[in-house]
C-alpha cells in the first residue's frame, strides 16, 4: 500500500505489529519520510525556478514588443521558445517529485480540459489559418493531476496545429471513456515512430527548430506517471491519451 496507492505522509503503524517486526517498520517509515522530504524539496525548487526564470523572460518579452522591425520579432519568438522550454523542464521536475512521493490525485473531467484548451489555443489556430474543433464522444472522469494532463494535451494540440496544413482542422475528442484524442491532417505517425519520438531529445521532421525535442517525451512521462498510455491510431491520424486504467 505504501509503495502503490498511499498518499504522501503515509506511515506504517508500528505499534500494531509484533515486536520482532517493529524495527523493520521503523526503517520503512524513515525511508518514507526521506522520500517525502525529497519530493517536497524538488517541488520547492520547481516553484522557485519558475519564479526566478519566468519573471525576467516576461519582462524581456514586454520590452522587445516596444522595438520595431523583423529583428525584434525574431527575438520575441526566441524568448517565447525559451519560455516554453522552461515550462517543459519545470513540468518534468514536478512530475519527478510527484513520482518520488505520491501526491493526492483529483477527479479530472476530460471534457472540461479539452474545451478549455480549445478556447485558449483558438487565437493561435486562427492566426495560422487552421481550425480547431471539439467533439464529445462519451467522456468519463478519471483521477490524476490536472496540471499535468492539461500539459500533455496542450503538447499534442500544439504539435497538431504545426503539422496540419493551412485551412486544415485539428479536432480534440473527449472519450470514449477516460481518453483524450487529437486528430490532425498531418502526415500521421506509426506506432514505431511514436515510440522513437517519445524519447527525450528525439525530433520529428516537422519539429520546431527552436524546440528542445521534449514535447512527446513529456507527454509519455505524464502518461507513465498516471499509469496510462500514449497511443496512436494511424488510420485515423489520432494521438490518444488513454487513462482507462485510472478511470473512476
Amino acid at each position: 500500500r505504501a509503495a502503490q496507492t498511499a498518499p504522501r505522509g503515509f506511515r506504517i503503524d508500528q505499534d500494531a505489529l509484533p515486536s520482532e517486526a517493529q524495527p523493520f517498520a521503523a526503517a520503512i517509515n524513515r525511508l518514507l519520510g526521506r522520500l517525502d522530504a525529497t519530493a517536497e524539496a524538488q517541488e520547492a525548487f520547481a516553484a522557485d525556478a519558475a519564479h526566478e526564470l519566468k519573471t525576467p523572460l516576461t519582462i524581456l518579452s514586454l520590452e522587445l514588443e516596444k522595438l520595431p522591425g523583423e529583428m525584434s520579432m525574431a527575438l520575441r519568438d526566441d524568448v517565447a521558445a525559451l519560455s516554453r522550454l522552461v515550462d517543459q523542464l519545470l513540468m518534468l521536475a514536478r512530475l519527478d517529485a510527484q513520482t518520488a512521493a505520491e501526491t493526492p490525485r483529483e477527479t479530472i473531467n476530460p471534457k472540461i480540459i479539452a474545451t478549455d484548451l480549445v478556447s485558449a489555443l483558438a487565437p493561435i489556430a486562427l492566426k495560422t489559418a487552421r481550425h480547431l474543433a471539439f467533439e464529445d464522444a462519451g467522456a468519463a472522469t478519471f483521477t490524476g493531476h490536472w496540471e499535468a494532463v492539461t500539459a500533455a494535451l496542450r503538447n499534442l494540440l500544439e504539435n497538431a496545429l504545426r503539422i496540419t496544413p493551412e485551412a486544415g482542422t485539428v479536432t480534440v475528442i473527449a472519450g470514449p471513456g477516460a481518453r483524450l484524442r487529437v486528430r490532425d491532417e498531418g502526415p500521421g505517425l506509426s506506432p514505431q515512430r511514436l515510440a522513437e519520438l517519445s524519447k527525450r531529445g528525439m525530433r520529428a521532421d516537422h519539429a520546431s527548430p527552436s524546440g528542445a525535442g521534449l514535447g512527446l517525451a513529456i507527454v509519455a512521462r505524464i502518461m507513465m506517471a498516471h499509469d496510462g498510455a500514449l497511443r496512436v491510431d494511424e488510420a485515423c491520424r489520432e494521438l490518444i491519451l488513454d487513462f482507462e486504467s485510472v478511470r473512476e
